[in-house]
């Protein structure tokens, strides 16, 4: 589940993209950040939105097969036992998918090719992937069930560990704790775009669900944003789409 790589156990160099941000001299601009995402989710809607539709796909079918042959009474009766079985399948088939999901973000935002297919692409890391989400999940879940908002801010917290995983080939560690410092030292900003987020899937909920077919793309483009923003790419190169498209950094 650990990357050989040498580098991975170094903390963020001071001087680099990443260090910088750590420091908090990236401008998190909640408004611009909104129009990049817009201007992106417009010129690779296409990609976005079939990569966000295989993953619904599997969704609706591990759904479809778990009713087809467990039946619907049977699943309103599992056991909690029966119940935590399938939820860490679950997460262990969608895992790599997601990740898959934010590389294919990430990729369209640096400008740099991206294909639906790619959604699958990190499979060769499901158990990493799945053991990282499921500490995530049980993190998320223990705080829930404390006093709810501990259970938010590691759900908003945890945000860039899978990407960290594939992008920087990280250990799950390294990429829980590097993902957790990079929201503090952003929280407020990261509340506003979570909080945005909640509203429009809400509201999403009241067209039957069809407005996410826009909502979930512009949800995975605006984080693969700030993710390209705060931590930039593996070989610090920024490929720009739109010309306001780069991060910005306080002198």
């Amino acid at each position: 589940m650990s990357a050989s790589n040498p580098q991975n156990n170094q903390q963020p160099d001071p001087d680099d993209h990443t260090g910088r941000a750590l420091r908090g001299q990236y401008e998190f601009d909640f408004t611009n950040l909104i129009k990049r995402s817009a201007a992106t989710c417009k010129a690779r809607f296409p990609t976005v939105f079939r990569a966000c539709l295989i993953l619904v796909a599997v969704i609706a079918s591990l759904v479809f097969i778990l009713l087809n042959f467990v039946g619907i009474e049977a699943v309103q009766n599992l056991t909690p036992l029966q119940q935590s079985v399938l939820d860490v399948v679950g997460i262990f088939i969608l895992s790599p998918l997601i990740a898959g999901l934010w590389m294919i973000c990430i990729r369209c935002v640096r400008g740099q090719t991206a294909q639906p297919s790619q959604i699958v692409s990190f499979y060769s890391l499901g158990l990493a992937l799945g053991l990282a989400q499921l500490v995530i999940s049980t993190l998320v879940q223990v705080g829930l069930a404390l006093f709810i908002l501990p259970g938010i801010y590691l759900f908003i917290a945890s945000s860039f560990t899978l990407p960290l995983m594939v992008d920087r080939k990280m250990r799950i560690a390294d990429a829980l704790i590097l993902s957790c410092k990079m929201v503090n030292q952003y929280l407020t900003g990261f509340l506003a775009v979570y909080g945005l987020f909640t509203v429009l899937f809400f509201l999403s909920l009241l067209t039957f669900g069809i407005a996410l077919v826009l909502v979930m793309p512009f949800y995975y483009v605006t984080l693969a944003l700030l993710y390209n923003d705060l931590f930039g790419s593996p070989t610090n190169e920024h490929v720009d789409i739109n010309n306001d498209n780069e991060a910005r950094f306080n002198a």
